[in-house]
């Protein structure tokens, strides 16, 4: 999911190293499961991408 790649990388934009790819990663993990649980509901993708 571009978009949501895109959102989180301008987010952590002034921070590096470890600790921030594992926060970055988190982030995105959580973004991805509540697009995934929005479709379930019927969402469509950009509605789900917009919503979380």
């Amino acid at each position: 999911m571009k978009k949501i790649n895109q959102f989180v990388d301008s987010i952590y934009s002034d921070v590096s190293g470890k600790e921030a790819e594992e926060m970055k990663e988190e982030m995105r993990t959580h973004l991805i499961e509540t697009v995934e649980d929005l479709k379930l509901e019927g969402k469509s993708e950009k509605e789900a991408i917009e919503i979380a």
